[in-house]
């Protein structure tokens, strides 16, 4: 009988050690971010995040980054989500104080129909295309370099799939002190917009996803150079370009949080770079880093971060 009392209380004893260690793991992370990510991607992280750190819930809201910045700053949050130009830019990251670990990248996508005999653009020339009072406005196909005899007007249409976002980031990358021409066509979908270059020749389309699967169509090229008279070297939208930040029309996808806070934030680092958020990601017209390097970075998490 003593026995069996015994057996008991130290069974007890084990399941009471069992759900206290199971308390003190469970752990509710706050943040905010850029509302961009808003929706399936914030629901996909949370989801994925409870799955692989049992305990681990996200709260928060992805209300605008310039809150998420001054919330991070008073202490109100653990993490940020943010959709940055330059990093370099934010005082507490350039001192290190605070860390920023690239997760995605938001890419601009130039399209146009094969039959187009112009293979790049530069940030000036795209500007002549897109932007109303621009410095050397381009309205025919024959005024672009590379267009040969090519000569057809020059018909622009843009995707606003992304709500507004991808088109604000693409104005603050390409003109950012003047608005975009009139004449443009916009259309609700990516699908849309790609439907339209292929109906007219003299198209060209600012999309948020590249138009795989349609050998009618391809991407172009685009330069830095933003001004007349310079030069500079064209790159393709393809992941390596874009994570050597290369090809220009992209901005990083960053979780951003205080060093002092990189044990508690491990969960969501260690879910950012997994595989099956990659493919949340790619499903929301984000572009995930590369997979060798999301795994050289949720190695780092794994040894040094925790």
């Amino acid at each position: 009988m003593k026995k069996r009392i015994r057996q008991t209380t130290t069974l007890a004893l084990a399941l009471a050690g069992t759900l206290f260690a199971g308390a003190l793991r469970a752990e509710t992370l706050r943040y905010a971010g850029s509302d961009f990510l808003a929706g399936k991607t914030e629901a996909e992280l949370a989801a994925e995040v409870r799955k692989n750190a049992p305990g681990t819930e996200l709260r928060g809201e992805l209300i605008g980054s310039m809150t998420a910045l001054d919330e991070l700053r008073a202490g109100k949050i653990d993490f940020a989500l943010l959709l940055l130009k330059n990093p370099a830019e934010i005082p507490e990251i350039k001192s290190g104080k605070w860390r920023a670990r690239t997760v995605a990248y938001h890419v601009s996508y130039i399209v146009a129909p094969q039959s187009n005999p112009v293979e790049e653009l530069s940030l000036f020339q795209l500007r002549g295309i897109f932007a109303d009072f621009a410095e050397k406005p381009l309205a025919s196909w024959s005024e672009v370099p590379g267009a040969g005899a090519f000569s057809a007007k020059i018909d622009r249409v843009v995707s606003t799939q992304n709500d507004n976002f991808a088109l604000a980031t693409f104005q603050s990358l390409v003109f950012p002190r003047t608005r975009f021409n009139a004449a443009l066509r916009k259309t609700k979908t990516d699908e849309d917009a790609l439907r339209a270059v292929s109906n007219s020749g003299g198209a060209i389309a600012l999309v948020s996803a590249p138009p795989t699967g349609r050998p009618d169509l391809k991407t172009l090229a685009v330069s830095p150079a933003d001004a007349a008279g310079k030069s500079a070297t064209a790159y393709r939208p393809i992941p390596s370009n874009i994570y050597n930040r290369d090809y220009p029309l992209s901005i990083q996808f960053f979780v951003v949080y205080p060093a002092e806070n990189a044990e508690k934030v491990a969960p969501v680092l260690e879910t950012a770079f997994s595989d099956a958020f990659a493919e949340s990601l790619e499903k929301s017209s984000l572009m995930p880093v590369p997979k060798n390097i999301r795994k050289m970075f949720k190695k780092n998490v794994d040894g040094n971060e925790k």
